[in-house]
């Protein structure tokens, strides 16, 4: 598992929320722990560990390069961004 989130996360209840490891460099949320991570290369190590790499990429640009088995859109968005439909074949 990988949690891609924006530059700045603007999450309302921010100490139950993994995106936190954006400002903190770490997060945890009822024993899951986030490590806020530079690239996807640096995923792999932080899986290993058995934490929850968390990598800044609005765009979903590491999605095509990592190739996943599935994509979960989680975004609390008032609008249809339409994102997706460029992410995935």
């Amino acid at each position: 598992m990988l949690v891609l989130e924006t530059d700045h996360p603007a999450s309302i209840r921010r100490q139950v929320s993994i995106s936190e490891a954006i400002y903190d460099g770490q997060a945890a949320v009822e024993g899951m722990e986030g490590i806020c991570i530079q690239d996807a290369g640096d995923a792999q190590q932080v899986i290993a560990d058995g934490k929850v790499p968390v990598l800044a990429d609005p765009q979903g640009r590491t999605i095509s390069s990592l190739r996943p088995l599935a994509v979960v859109d989680a975004i609390l968005a008032k609008k249809i961004w339409g994102h997706l439909k460029t992410w995935l074949p």
